[in-house]
């Protein structure tokens, strides 16, 4: 396993790399990018699982404010940020011009969207599980733990009532400080991002531009769905809608996000064909 920090937009952030930068014996480099409230632990197994038995080479990069990764205070965080940051970590590693395989999960496969729109000439395969995304940006909010452990002390002690803004200040700055503690940020990687979640960004017509990029590119997809929440179904049914000979829609039970997951990297134990990582799907049942 070959860990590193990247620095990009004046802010680092973490990756693994499983396997050479230059894959050998036939091995193909895959690229895997989390959900949110994720990182790259939530890929490992599979990335392990394709290394071991394929001799791929597998990036997997904790996204802004996720993992080991540092916070970007610079931009809003969003899908669009996210594709700006996978690129760097290609750049950084030498594969920005070489064919690849890139598969994200939920947050990761609308990334992975905004990519193909962006640089579909190099990716040979793209597999999405549990799209999710929204037409317009709609983060849902989340009330800051400062603010929540600030008012609790005030209900359970009313004496601390005229006290309430020099708490809150005291509290903010504190996790302000704690979020910069490498340590800190590595063991609560989420504490940049409880504030609101991403903005997916992924207007109507998205889907079908992601077709059609990837109809001329050659290159075709793999839509895996297992949440049966609407955020994630109606990502999956955009894509099932299109009935194009290159998007192969799966439907699966699952547990959860983790699930999902693991199943791409354990077919003993899972509902889905052990070839969606082969360039041609017209075997996957």
């Amino acid at each position: 396993v070959h860990g590193g920090f990247c620095f990009a937009m004046t802010v680092d952030f973490s990756y693994e790399l499983l396997g050479d930068a230059t894959p050998k014996n036939g091995g193909r480099r895959i690229v895997l990018v989390h959900g949110w409230l994720g990182s790259h632990k939530v890929w490992l197994k599979t990335g392990i699982w394709l290394n071991e038995h394929f001799g791929d080479s597998v990036l997997i990069i904790d996204l802004y404010g996720f993992g080991k990764s540092s916070r970007c205070s610079k931009e809003p965080y969003s899908a669009p940020l996210y594709m700006k940051q996978l690129r760097e970590c290609l750049v950084h590693i030498g594969w920005d011009q070489q064919k690849i395989i890139l598969a994200g999960k939920s947050l990761g496969a609308a990334v992975s969207m905004h990519y193909i729109l962006k640089h579909s000439y190099h990716v040979q395969k793209l597999i999405l599980l549990c799209p999710a995304g929204t037409p317009e940006p709609n983060p849902f909010m989340l009330p800051h733990p400062g603010s929540f452990i600030c008012k609790t002390l005030i209900l359970k002690h009313k004496i601390l009532y005229p006290l309430r803004f020099i708490l809150l200040f005291l509290f903010k700055f504190l996790f302000i400080l704690l979020a910069k503690v490498h340590f800190f940020r590595w063991v609560y990687g989420h504490i940049h991002l409880i504030t609101a979640t991403p903005e997916y960004e992924l207007p109507d017509d998205t889907v079908h531009r992601v077709s059609d990029y990837c109809e001329k590119a050659k290159c075709n997809i793999v839509v895996i769905q297992g949440l049966k929440d609407w955020l994630h179904l109606e990502g999956a049914r955009r894509f099932e809608n299109l009935e194009k000979s290159h998007i192969k829609v799966i439907n699966f039970s699952t547990k959860g996000h983790i699930d999902v997951c693991d199943a791409c990297g354990d077919w003993d134990n899972s509902f889905l064909p052990n070839n969606i990582w082969d360039r041609d799907i017209s075997d996957i049942a």
